[in-house]
């Protein structure tokens, strides 16, 4: 008799489950999550605002006055389009699965947050993480030589880093983004409430970014919602490069780069 685990790839099965340990009686800090309620008449409005909502039907594919709502409220660049996700976790799993050409490669510090490792291994890429300085700061060199090396499809830089805090150097990260042009770099900003600044204002200045952003921090995490800027294509044949912007309450939104007619280059010497 075949068993699904007859089925399922081994390396699959050894893997285990991002581990959220039970709460209960304690006072949950761990996930950083807002830890009021919605304000009685808000929460009172949104029942009343969803008991509307035809849930016997599909939601449209691209929600226009959303996507419009989105770029106006979290400041997405004029030529940056966004594409809306179900939580930073399956923005983070479409790249995967995108990226999955034969011998692919992923990229990232290390420690940094789990599912960039568990997308890439589930998606049958290689990952390659490059520790972190002993103070927590990018090794810059190493990332570059890792780069350089590896060649890898995908770049992720968390601003700032989960788990550590870190909020990377801007010339560093400059750096990569020019030294890895063949990858697609994404600016992981979950954590951005807490940073005071942001690569989102600069999601349409490079070929190679994208920028996920999540509302899970301010008070949403329920919902799931994630949304990614990304940037056109400049060219036919030219393969997509996206800014990515997520909003990670329930659902989320993707912004990138429109067309634009030629490249816009890194800042004099912020290439390798």
């Amino acid at each position: 008799m075949t068993t699904p685990q007859d089925i399922i790839r081994r390396d699959v099965l050894a893997m285990t489950s991002y581990p959220v340990p039970d709460a209960t009686g304690y006072i949950k800090l761990d996930a950083m999550e807002n830890p009021f309620p919605l304000p009685p008449v808000l929460a009172a409005h949104l029942g009343e605002h969803l008991a509307g909502v035809a849930l016997n039907r599909y939601p449209a594919p691209r929600p226009e006055a959303l996507i419009e709502k989105i770029k106006r409220v979290m400041g997405v660049p004029a030529g940056c389009d966004v594409l809306l996700g179900n939580g930073s976790d399956e923005i983070i799993s479409m790249v995967s699965v995108a990226c999955a050409k034969p011998g692919a490669k992923v990229l990232a510090p290390m420690p940094g947050f789990v599912m960039y490792q568990m997308s890439a291994k589930l998606a049958n890429l290689d990952f390659i993480g490059v520790p972190l300085k002993s103070d927590f700061t990018l090794d810059t060199e190493a990332m570059l030589a890792a780069i350089a090396e590896h060649e890898p499809a995908v770049v992720y830089l968390a601003y700032p880093n989960n788990p550590t805090g870190t909020l990377y150097d801007d010339a560093d990260m400059e750096r990569i983004i020019a030294a890895a042009n063949k990858s697609l770099v994404v600016i992981d900003e979950a954590y951005q409430p807490f940073a005071q600044q942001s690569w989102l204002p600069r999601a349409d200045a490079f070929d190679n970014v994208v920028v996920m952003r999540t509302v899970s921090k301010l008070g949403l995490a329920g919902i799931r919602f994630p949304a990614r800027p990304r940037r056109r294509a400049r060219r036919p044949g030219r393969a997509t490069a996206r800014r990515t912007h997520e909003t990670r309450a329930g659902c989320g939104p993707i912004a990138g780069r429109r067309s634009v007619p030629e490249r816009r280059q890194l800042p004099a010497g912020a290439g390798a």
